[in-house]
């Protein structure tokens, strides 16, 4: 017995001892054995792994509690390369016996005072390149067909201080940050479940597992970060992270990459994620608030954008669906500056290389768009401000857009099977040039209907003054704009645009001569209506619009005021006609307008205005097959009174124009200037009236004119270099009727308006000017009116021998006395230009005289117009004629010739012996005309030259025959005729004398006096008789040459 109970005791005590060895053993193991196999397995492993010399300064292992710590933990660099990639001050791990059994637990889990570097050398890799590199290439383990996750269990996890240094090289400004794990807090972190936990159940306890942490930048921005599991099974987490002050300025060198700005600001956000993991796929949406507040958007030349804060309130995100949700978002102070560079584009941060930006998004590989869905309920921006700089003007235009406020809301847009859609809503509020602007719209559906309205008020135009220089040499001293405009759009149909607009007091200067050259009272359009291609218009009504107009020697203002280039304006239309709108106006209206004209180019100054001037068009419009009714009136320098009223076809003005005008009481001195400049005279009185009537009919103009000018008279001479001389008097008292009026009725206007070269107001000047020339030219032609229509008063005919005026040149009398009555100022001067055969008749009148009576004298050429002593002068031929044969018969006895000759021989006898100048043929035909006047000759039918009868003091009584039966006649069978032919040969040839043919030119106009004195109604010292020029020479001969002077 003794020896049993010894045995067992024995047994005991080896076991006793065999376990207190065993758990020495252990003790001395844990302590010093698993650091020791630890770090050499770590070390060798891990260079083996990771290609990289991994160290481990120091172990410790607690066999009670089964707490491993590692102690200067680090991975080195590659080869060749300084830094390590990894270094770990302290790590430790604390599992639990009952891991053996079942669930891995760890009591903990400890990271303290660790860092990693991660690097992207300049080509683009990373610096643990070579460790993905390996794992890649390493062959793949063969995976477990049971895919079934462990249950595993980190009671308590713990991060401190554990960093994370990022470089990029690769950028052209390399960038550095660090991430800063300051705390981190994990419970319960793991794969099991613990049981009771409901996602129902909202409170915190909801979790499965659930951490927290703090994190910090090395930029110093601060992220709290903290969450749990609140499924496993499948995987749902809900994290809850908020970042402050995170510098956007420390994101510079990937700004750097696209653009040439910088950009500062502060971005942080507060958000609550949910990531559910199924087989499906991933679930994640975000919910939470944005804020980017001090944004600062610039470059070395110009701030693009500032504000104070912009924020992105109830943000919900499903990521899986694609569904966005903004309760608001809210944009306080921005401050945006835009500017056109002088080619006209905008200027925006300079864009690096396009090869550079292009790398950014190139991929084969383009997405798609699928469905999605977001809505924002509100978009707020508040006290915003853009400044706006054009430098492609001449004259850089700078303006300041401020008190910005701006509201979206309900705004909706979605894309399901490809198709887009998107509403909402819109207020704009802002004040820009010195008004107000306004803007409210809303968007039912691109496919449905849009509206906006837009409210303008007190926009001041003199804000603008960059944009009017750039296309007028004027400066806009003053006006004020406002609208009204509503805009319907149906995805559909046409839009439609409602509205009317105003503008008040707007004065316009010529901006070098700081002269006014517009101004506008007011300004109104009422009822614009834009439908599709029509747009019609209500009414427009200018009151008071006033021009002013001036010439110098520059120019006429408003043509170098403009400077629109021909080319400019030709493309204007070309668009104008390409866009095929139909356009009506109903009414347009000028209410008490003005415009004044000054000339500065006269020897003085000229002044003219136009005032009260009213003007009403109605059915203004673009169809060519409408007509529009207007009217007009208004005034004259102060007095003078101007009206009309007619018809137009406004698109083709040439297809179709009635215009009936007057223009009354207007003075003329006003116009002296003119004269003076251009024609040598003042004018120091006249008052002028014209009405006329005007129609165009595809393209041809024709008009008619009647005008008045009442007491038109002449000033004092001016010396003008620019002065045409023209009998300007002549002209005034060829037109001036005895009351001092000078009228025209009926003076025709017609031209072809299709010629470019011709003007209207044109073809009015040059009728005016031919009638002056025209009256100039010929007084007595432009006064037939005024004689019943005859135009043949420039010269009354004689007949040769006559001197006293028959009936028809005493008609012409009474109508040139009738004209002169009629036109007091004229003078009449009277010449008269002799026939030629008057001059031989004179010769035969003082030939059969001096024949008849030897003794006869002419004392004035009206002498030769006395009748002949018809039976003296046959005795004297038949007397001379015997001398004459007497003396040839002792001639011929003499010359031994018989003594006996016939009627035929005495004639050639006397033929044979010439005594006279010129042979007795050539004295023939006198002879015959001779005997013809005295009436012994033969009935020849005499030539217009010698169809004149002589004047006989008594008719022959006896016949030729009976002359030669008297037996006292030596030589009764010879005719008279051959008498008288004897008679003229032996006679002298007869000299005219030039005062003869005076003598009757005097008589005839002394008669032609005598008549138009004859009533008294004309005075005596306004007739003149003058000598012939030289183009009267060549006119009608044996007629007075009547002329009209002043």
């Amino acid at each position: 017995m003794t020896r049993r109970a010894s045995s067992k005791h024995s047994w005991r005590k080896r076991l006793a001892i065999t376990g207190l060895v065993l758990f020495t053993l252990y003790i001395a193991f844990g302590i010093w054995g698993v650091p020791a196999i630890l770090k050499s397995q770590i070390q060798g492993l891990g260079s083996e792994t990771l290609g990289r010399d991994v160290l481990l300064e120091r172990a410790t292992f607690n066999p009670f509690s089964l707490e491993a710590k590692l102690y200067g933990l680090s991975v080195g660099p590659r080869e060749g390369e300084a830094g390590n990639l990894l270094e770990i001050a302290k790590l430790s791990a604390n599992p639990q016996l009952a891991s053996v059994f079942g669930t891995i637990t760890l009591k903990s889990v400890e990271i303290n005072d660790a860092d990693v570097w991660v690097a992207v050398d300049p080509s683009g890799s990373f610096s643990f390149q070579d460790i993905l590199d390996a794992q890649a290439a390493a062959p793949q383990a063969e995976t477990d067909s049971d895919s079934s996750v462990p249950s595993v269990i980190v009671r308590n996890l713990s991060l401190e201080s554990l960093r994370f240094h990022y470089k990029d090289a690769s950028l052209a400004t390399p960038y550095e940050e660090t991430l800063a794990i300051d705390r981190f807090h994990g419970r319960d972190i793991g794969t099991v479940e613990k049981r009771g936990i409901s996602e129902a159940n909202t409170a915190e306890a909801a979790f499965h597992w659930d951490f927290d942490g703090e994190l910090s930048t090395g930029s110093g921005a601060a992220l709290k970060v903290s969450g749990g599991a609140l499924s496993l099974a499948p995987w749902h987490f809900k994290i809850k992270t908020e970042l402050l002050g995170f510098p956007l300025r420390s994101l510079q060198p990937f700004v750097d990459e696209a653009v040439e700005a910088e950009v500062a600001g502060t971005f942080g956000f507060k958000l609550t994620q949910n990531v559910e993991l199924s087989e499906s796929g991933a679930t994640i949406t975000v919910a939470g608030d944005i804020g980017v507040e001090g944004v600062e958007v610039s470059d070395e030349v110009q701030t693009f954008a500032v504000w104070q804060t912009l924020r992105l309130e109830g943000i919900q995100l499903n990521a899986r669906e694609m569904e966005l949700a903004v309760e608001r978002i809210a944009l306080e102070a921005p401050a945006f500056e835009s500017v056109l560079l002088p080619d006209g584009s905008p200027r925006l941060p300079a864009l690096k290389s396009e090869e550079a930006v292009a790398s950014s998004s190139s991929g084969e590989d383009k997405a798609t768009a699928g469905n999605f869905k977001a809505s924002i309920d509100s978009v707020v921006v508040s006290q915003g401000r853009l400044s706006f700089e054009d430098q492609s003007l001449s004259d850089p235009f700078e303006t300041e857009i401020e008190n910005i406020e701006l509201s979206l809301s309900a705004l909706q847009a979605a894309q399901v099977d490809g198709a887009y859609d998107a509403s909402g809503a819109l207020t704009l509020a802002l004040n820009a040039l010195g008004g107000k602007l306004e803007l409210d719209a809303a968007l039912e559906s691109l496919q449905g209907l849009s509206k906006a309205s837009l409210t303008m008020e007190g926009v001041e135009l003199r804000h603008a003054q960059a944009y009017v220089s750039e296309f007028a040499h004027a400066r806009v001293e003053d006006g004020v704009l406002g609208m009204q405009i509503d805009a319907a759009l149906n995805a559909f149909e046409n839009p439609v645009v409602t509205g009317s607009l105003e503008l008040e007091k707007l004065l316009l200067k010529e901006s070098k001569s700081e002269k006014e050259i517009a101004s506008l009272a007011s300004l109104m359009v009422k009822g614009v209506d834009f439908r599709g291609e029509d747009v019609t218009i209500e009414s427009v009504t200018l009151v008071e619009p006033l021009i002013a107009t001036w010439q110098d020697e520059a120019g006429i203002n408003l043509q170098r005021i403009a400077k629109i280039e021909q080319e400019v304006e030709q493309k204007a239309e070309a668009v104008e006609e390409s866009t095929g709108l139909r356009f009506r106006l109903a009414r347009l209206e000028l209410k008490s307008a003005g415009a004044g004209f000054v000339d500065t180019t006269l020897v003085s100054t000229h002044n003219s205005r136009l005032s009260n001037f009213d003007l009403l068009v109605e059915g203004v419009s673009t169809s060519s097959d409408e007509l529009a009714n207007f009217n007009f009136s208004g005034t004259v320098d102060g007095s003078a009174r101007i009206a009309g009223k007619g018809k137009l076809n406004i698109a083709d003005p040439g297809k179709y124009l009635d215009l009936d005008m007057s223009f009354r009481g207007y003075d003329l001195t006003s116009t002296s200037p003119y004269w003076a400049t251009y024609l040598g005279r003042k004018l120091s009185k006249g008052q002028f009236e014209i009405i006329s009537r005007y129609e165009v009919r595809d393209d041809r103009l024709e008009g008619s004119n009647d005008f008045k000018i009442d007491q038109l008279t002449l000033g004092e001479k001016v010396e003008s270099e620019r002065a045409i001389n023209l009998p300007l008097g002549f002209a005034i008292n060829l037109m001036r009727d005895p009351s001092g009026m000078i009228s025209y009725n009926g003076l025709p206007v017609s031209g072809d308006l299709s010629d470019p070269q011709v003007k209207p107001w044109g073809l009015v000047g040059k009728a005016f000017r031919n009638l002056i020339l025209n009256a100039v030219a010929s007084p007595l032609k432009f006064l037939a009116r005024l004689a019943g229509g005859r135009e043949d008063l420039d010269s009354i005919a004689f007949a040769v021998s006559e001197v006293e005026l028959d009936s028809v040149a005493m008609d012409k009398v009474t109508a040139l006395r009738k004209l002169l009555v009629e036109r007091p100022g004229l003078k009449l001067e009277a010449s008269f230009l002799p026939d030629p055969a008057e001059e031989q008749y004179l010769k035969d009148q003082y030939l059969m005289h001096t024949l008849a009576n030897p003794q006869f004298q002419v004392v004035s050429g009206l002498d030769l117009l006395q009748p002949v002593d018809r039976e003296a002068l046959r005795a004297a031929v038949e007397s001379r004629y015997a001398e004459i044969q007497a003396a040839s018969v002792t001639e011929g006895m003499e010359a031994g010739q018989g003594v006996e000759a016939s009627e035929d021989d005495a004639v050639t006898v006397v033929e044979a012996t010439p005594k006279g100048t010129e042979s007795a043929e050539s004295n023939t035909g006198l002879v015959k005309r001779l005997a013809r006047f005295i009436g012994f000759g033969k009935k020849d039918n005499p030539s217009p030259q010698t169809n004149v009868q002589p004047k006989l003091a008594s008719a022959p009584s006896e016949s030729v025959s009976d002359l030669g039966k008297a037996e006292s006649n030596p030589v009764e069978s010879v005719s008279f005729e051959k008498m008288l032919a004897a008679v003229v040969e032996m006679t002298p040839e007869v000299s005219l004398s030039s005062n003869w043919i005076e003598d009757l030119s005097e008589e005839r106009i002394r008669n032609f006096k005598t008549a138009l004195l004859e009533d008294g109604e004309v005075e005596a010292n306004r007739i003149f008789s003058t000598a012939l020029d030289e183009a009267e020479a060549s006119g009608e001969s044996g007629a007075l040459i009547i002329r009209l002077t002043d």
